[in-house]
Formats: structure tokens, sequence, C-alpha cells
């Protein structure tokens, strides 16, 4: 089985929005550095998993 390149490809540049909203959103709020790198840890966390559940759909 294979991959759709075009589902993918929209993924990646969903992936991408959800990036630069975060960044726009911590950049307005008082945060500490620890803060914002667990923030950033659990969207990781977040779009990974998602990313591997995407994926099995085509492999």
């Amino acid at each position: 089985s294979h991959i759709d390149r075009n589902t993918t490809a929209q993924g990646v540049n969903g992936n991408k929005f959800i990036f630069k909203d975060l960044i726009e959103n911590l950049e307005k709020q008082n945060i500490d550095n620890t803060s914002k790198e667990e923030i950033i840890k659990q969207l990781f966390d977040n779009v990974n998993t998602q990313l591997r559940q995407h994926l099995k759909e085509y492999i």
C-alpha cells in the first residue's frame, strides 16, 4: 500500500498553521520559557499522535 501524497501534503500544511498560531499566541502572553517549552512539547506529541493515526489509514 502507499501514502496519498496530496492528503499528506494537506496535513503538513495544516500542521504549519497550527504551529504558527501557537507561536503567535505564546508571543502575546507573558509566559516563562519553561512553560513555552512544555506547551510546544505537548503540541509535538499531539501532532505526532495524529500523524501516526493518519498514516495507518494508508499503510
